[in-house]
């Protein structure tokens, strides 16, 4: 049977482990080759002559020596210095796992030098070899960007490139984990918490199609379905389904877009909402390569398929801005989201609001562990004010506000063609004046990323 949701004792046990599995990496780490790793911090740094000089000073093992050319091929691009770079990058194209990564780089270099017909062979090069289709779409955009001030033989071989890439991407993931407190929500509305704990698995599939992709306007169609289901507890699975079209087109230096879906979700394998959803998005770089705004709307109308949940029926509305601030393979994140609701609201047996208005914000730190993982930390804050006031059970009238708090970190490992494996522990505080409505929740999972 399961046990109390209120003993977090097994989670933060395995919340424990996380932390000594990190920080026994990070010494780990410090065994390596210290020159290589010197040369990997000065890079992070910015200072570029000080990784190059580290990292011809680095002795690596046969099986580290690609790795090793392409950081100082990296260093050498960043100094300018884009004969060194080119060497250097063409030392790592033996290495099967990364050679289309030096191949895209080796175009970029070109790209420098002006040597526009090498640049159009290695990126088709890059198209040929990868099976990550993110580096196919990068070589395909820099191949039609760059096509667009040459010759007329340029747009031929790009328009080329395409017709072989395949139209479909996509990935799939599976999560298996425990969860302390399982909760009953749509979208983000807590409906249930049960205050019993359970293994579940979880599983997303998203698949894209595209349509056009010309220097005009992109067209796609994309869908995706996702799963959860509960080892012990019933009522508690939620299944969805969710099919849109994507519009994205390059606006004044602006990467816009527009979608549209519908989303279909079932609880406990019975019909449960039904949901239009519109969205604009709007994204450019501020600092090529370093800094990134992006700007969101959605509107969403939300509509019943069981009378038993007729109060969320109603209108969505969400707006975010986030920044990205990017060094080497380090990322920060800030983000910033307004939501206001307008439900139908629960009337009886007592009133219930169901429309807060939420001010979230979300930072994000993302950066390498040694060298096989990725480690991610997020933190996050929400406040909740409800527009109408709950009836108590003395009949009393109290105007709901909630502040939640979300920790997140993260063990990813990748592997070559954009797969991963992870590990990642949550936790969840919400604090509300309505004694009912406070909860806590611990999350441990293990999860597989499988991309096409």
């Amino acid at each position: 049977m399961p046990s109390s949701a209120r003993d977090p004792q097994r989670a933060k046990r395995t919340g424990q482990l996380l932390l000594a599995l990190i920080l026994c990496l990070i010494l780990s780490g410090a065994c390596a080759d210290e020159a290589y790793e010197l040369g990997i911090d000065a890079f992070n740094r910015g200072d570029y002559e000080a990784a190059v000089t580290h990292f011809l000073a680095s002795r690596p093992e046969p099986a580290d020596s690609a790795a090793l050319y392409y950081n100082l091929g990296a260093s050498y691009y960043k100094l300018a210095r884009y004969p060194e770079a080119r060497e250097a990058f063409l030392k790592v194209v033996t290495d099967p796992a990364i050679a289309a990564l030096a191949y895209y780089n080796l175009a970029l270099v070109e790209a420098r030098l002006n040597h526009s017909d090498q640049v159009a062979a290695w990126l088709q090069r890059t198209i040929e070899s990868t099976d990550n289709p993110k580096l196919r779409a990068l070589a395909l955009d820099l191949l039609e960007r760059y096509s667009a001030d040459r010759e007329t033989d340029r747009a031929l071989l790009s328009a080329a490139i395409r017709s072989t890439a395949s139209p479909w991407s996509g990935f799939v993931v599976g999560e298996t984990g425990y969860d302390s407190n399982v909760i009953l929500r749509s979208d983000n509305q807590t409906l249930v918490t049960s205050d019993q704990d359970d293994f579940f698995f979880d599983a997303f599939a998203y698949l894209r199609r595209k349509l056009r992709s010309d220097d005009a306007i992109d067209m796609s169609l994309e869908g995706s379905a996702y799963v959860i289901k509960y080892r012990d507890l019933e009522g508690y699975d939620i299944d969805s389904l969710q099919l849109g079209g994507i519009v994205e087109k390059d606006i004044a230096g602006w990467a816009a877009s527009g979608r549209t879906h519908l989303v279909y979700s079932f609880l406990g394998g019975e019909e449960f909402t039904l949901e239009p959803r519109l969205s604009l998005n709007a994204s450019r770089w501020l600092e090529t390569g370093r800094s990134r705004l992006r700007l969101r709307y959605e509107v969403s109308r939300i509509n019943d398929l069981d009378p038993l949940y007729s109060y969320l029926s109603g209108w969505r509305h969400r707006t975010d801005a986030r920044m990205s601030w990017l060094r080497g393979n380090r990322r920060l994140q800030l983000m910033y989201q307004f939501e206001a609701n307008y439900r139908e609201e629960l009337a009886a047996p007592r009133f219930i609001s169901y429309s807060p208005v939420r001010n979230s914000l979300r930072f994000e730190a993302e950066g390498p562990v040694g060298r096989l993982l990725q480690a991610s930390f997020e933190l996050r804050y929400c406040r909740s004010h409800y527009l109408n006031p709950n009836e108590l059970t003395d009949g009393s009238l109290l105007t709901r506000d909630d502040d939640q708090f979300n920790a997140i970190a993260r063990l990813t490992h990748g592997f070559p063609g954009g797969n991963e494996v992870s590990f990642e522990y949550r936790r969840t505080a919400n604090r509300s004046n309505i004694d009912d409505y406070d909860y806590t929740q611990y999350t441990a999972m293990l999860g597989l990323l499988l991309s096409f």
